[in-house]
């Protein structure tokens, strides 16, 4: 599968918005973004994964960091998972939390005792799609899953808070 490596000034493909403070939109099914530091606030639109995709998010975690999301779905009123690392926030300590959101209600919570995450360091998170649940592995090495709630055939919409992205894959 063909991969695409962009830098924050590369702008070789134009449906790809280069800079890191901009939202980003994608058409290509395959690519890798990478650059010494993207900021928080990354938005990834038309992404078309489909069932049997991996999506690897790599990212650095600031200092004073009270947690970080990773969102996939359709679009910021469907999330087939919201990804919540808690470091202490909404009354949660060191956990994460994972949710889908349907026409913009949130779903039921799902909490896992797993935190491989710690402040000022990097981390690696893969989504692995399938039809019926998405399968996360952490940097730990430690997996668990996350069910379809609502059916979709593609997910188009990725999105980033209070996460450094370093680089993107998509298998």
């Amino acid at each position: 599968m063909p991969c695409i490596t962009m830098e924050p000034t590369d702008c070789a493909v134009p449906t790809v918005a280069c800079s890191p403070v901009k939202p980003m939109e994608s058409a290509v099914s395959a690519a890798t973004l990478s650059s010494p530091v993207w900021r928080p606030g990354v938005v990834l639109k038309n992404l078309n994964l489909k069932s049997g995709h991996c999506v690897e998010v790599k990212g650095f975690i600031p200092e004073g960091c009270k947690g970080f999301a990773i969102n996939l779905g359709k679009d910021p009123a469907n999330y087939l998972i919201h990804f919540n690392a808690r470091f202490d926030l909404h009354g949660d300590s060191h956990k994460i939390v994972c949710n889908s959101k349907e026409a913009n209600a949130w779903g039921a919570e799902q909490r896992e005792d797993i935190f491989p995450f710690q402040e000022g360091s990097e981390t690696t998170i893969c989504f692995k799609y399938d039809e019926d649940k998405i399968t996360l592995q952490l940097s730990s090495g430690e997996q668990f899953s996350f069910p379809i709630r609502f059916p979709t055939e593609v997910i188009s919409y990725l999105s980033l808070e209070s996460l450094e992205l370093k680089s993107l894959t998509v298998e």
